[in-house]
């Protein structure tokens, strides 16, 4: 099982959530008001606490997209130095996915002419904030499933990973197929057992407390956590400092890798 990290109170912080999506594809679900923003918000403060937003594989470097169907969580990130697209409606939606796996077949084509085996970029993070609404659209939910699926098979190789939240985790929502290309899955509170089994195989999520307590299956490992709270107050406070930071931004990583 995967080393864990956990602070006095038993919260969860930085370094297991950075573990958790390190080299992953993680889905979140889970009923309303169980904590799936929450997670998100902290996985995205705690890649701010660790992370800057430079294009080169050095360790401390990462990009983000922000899929934004619902156009609350992830707008406060919108203008981060870290994220090369944000998209709100359905048409900049499918533009972004199409624009992500054009930079997954780029990575792939320098890797082949280095001869690599793993992209020298820096990682990048493509975050969805809620998976039903882009599923369930008639006009244009056939072809970002496409998208995202053919995407998601392939772009762990070139460095790009999935981060993927819903409500509904129903087989309509996340086929079969689908499922599998998540290696990472977190299940918190759900309504019914159908839903439990479909990220986690058996029922103990519905046995969750209402919010906060989530259970991790991440490849052959599976463990409950505590979800980790980051205020209002601590997530504009790293936003406003990154804001602040990105005209000096090439001057402060070359003080910080002469350390």
């Amino acid at each position: 099982m995967r080393k864990t990290y956990y602070l006095p109170d038993g919260a969860i912080y930085a370094p297991y959530l950075l573990d958790l999506i390190d080299g992953n594809h993680v889905l979140i679900a889970g009923t309303v008001g169980a904590g799936k923003s929450v997670l998100e918000n902290a996985i995205l403060y705690s890649l701010l606490c660790a992370r800057f937003p430079g294009a080169d594989d050095t360790g401390r470097n990462a990009r983000f997209v922000l899929i934004d169907p619902k156009r609350v969580e992830l707008k406060p990130y919108e203008k981060l130095p870290h994220v090369i697209r944000y998209a709100d409606n359905l048409p900049d939606i499918k533009d972004t996915l199409q624009y992500v796996r054009e930079i997954i077949e780029y990575r792939f084509d320098v890797m082949q002419r280095q001869g690599q085996r793993k992209t020298s970029q820096a990682p990048i993070y493509v975050f969805i904030d809620e998976l039903v609404d882009l599923v369930t659209n008639k006009q244009y939910g056939k072809d970002i499933v496409r998208i995202l699926a053919d995407s998601a098979s392939i772009s762990r190789a070139a460095g790009v990973f999935f981060v993927v939240l819903t409500q509904s985790p129903s087989r309509v929502i996340i086929p079969a197929q689908f499922k599998l290309l998540f290696n990472c899955r977190v299940a918190l509170r759900c309504n019914n057992s159908i839903e439990s089994r479909q990220i986690i195989d058996d029922d103990s999520a519905t046995e969750l407390p209402r919010h906060g307590i989530g259970i991790v299956q991440q490849n052959l490992d599976r463990y409950r956590i505590k979800i980790p709270y980051y205020s209002d107050e601590e997530i504009y406070n790293i936003i406003d400092f990154w804001k602040k930071q990105d005209t000096f931004g090439f001057r402060l990583r070359r003080l910080f890798d002469r350390e």
